[in-house]
């Protein structure tokens, strides 16, 4: 698939396409600064989960990991031989961060 990332001012939001059993879609997600939401083209739902949430939750698996002595995923490939990147400039556009209305977001509690 492909995709874009923006970033801007402690907020991000991703674009990304691909495809799964031969129908092609396209992944969303926006964090406003407090709440990561998420959702695809083909539901009109999605997931939210609280920022601070989802870093507990990472630095929990890393914990785990380094505990058993396991491999983070990060670790277990060449990500830059399985991507392109370009990164470019670009002037914040704030519509790009803002949260669909027509989606309904589901809270993502562990």
């Amino acid at each position: 698939g492909t995709g874009t990332v923006y970033v801007d001012d402690g907020k991000f939001a991703s674009e990304m396409t691909g495809s799964s059993n031969g129908t092609t879609f396209a992944a969303h997600t926006v964090s406003d600064g407090e709440y990561i939401y998420s959702w695809t083209d083909m539901a009109p739902f999605g997931m939210k989960m609280s920022l601070t949430k989802a870093k507990e939750m990472s630095a929990q698996a890393a914990a785990e990991v380094e505990a058993t002595g396991g491999t983070p995923a990060s670790e277990t490939g060449d990500v830059s031989a399985a991507y392109d990147y370009d990164c470019d400039s670009w002037n914040a556009d704030a519509s790009v961060f803002v949260v669909p209305t027509n989606i309904t977001f589901s809270e993502f509690n562990y």
